[in-house]
């Protein structure tokens, strides 16, 4: 399994431009002098009350943590202003999507990875769509997460569209799942709750896509 690259400002030479939507798996940004405030762009209330949180749980050690938000809402950037905020910035971060078939595959891949030590091994996991998650996935997770226990080593964030609650009620191991990350919950808000922040948006997605691709708009 390849670690994802460290640095999104420089693209390999004929890269297609449709794949802009794998920035999200990028572990690092563009140069920015204004550090990691740009990963949650944004000056409305609501906004600021996530950063302040999510930099809180970013300095706790923890195995797990969940981001719940509606669908567009910018989950992913959230576990990229998590993962840069932490100790555990230098290592990689990897975004996989639990609807994929491979997932638990690739998650028994990083377990093997952690328990070497090996080269490569992601500071961060960011799980998107957990919502749609199968058996067999939760129960790696658990795995994963018993095995990284509260430590700084390795996170791992899930990233849902429905509630906790719901997804703690479906079965036993997503309830126990769950449970291992009661304080670690932040949630997402729309965007509909944060118009103001709408232009700074769309100035920031044109700026990295203008660094990411060497063009001028």
């Amino acid at each position: 399994m390849n670690s994802p690259p460290s640095n999104f400002s420089n693209p390999p030479a004929g890269r297609n431009p449709s794949q802009l939507a794998m920035i999200e798996f990028h572990s690092a940004g563009p140069s920015d002098p204004g550090g990691i405030e740009h990963w949650l762009e944004g000056n409305s209330a609501p906004i600021e009350r996530l950063r302040v949180r999510a930099l809180q749980l970013s300095g706790e050690p923890a195995s797990l943590i969940v981001v719940e938000g509606e669908p567009g809402s910018g989950k992913v950037r959230v576990a990229q202003f998590l993962h840069r905020a932490s100790a555990r910035s230098t290592s990689p971060l990897m975004v996989l999507d639990a609807a994929d078939a491979a997932i638990a595959g690739q998650l028994k891949q990083i377990i093997g990875q952690f328990k070497q030590a090996a080269e490569g091994t992601p500071g961060t996991i960011a799980i998107r769509n957990f919502q749609l998650s199968q058996p067999e996935t939760v129960q790696t997770l658990l795995e994963l997460t018993t095995l990284t226990g509260d430590t700084n080593a390795l996170c791992t964030i899930l990233l849902t569209s429905a509630s906790v609650a719901e997804l703690r009620a479906r079965n036993l191991q997503s309830g126990q799942l769950l449970g291992r990350a009661p304080r670690h919950l932040l949630k997402m808000p729309p965007l509909r709750e944060r118009a103001s922040d709408l232009a700074l948006l769309a100035r920031r997605f044109m700026d990295d896509a203008i660094a990411r691709y060497g063009r001028r708009v």
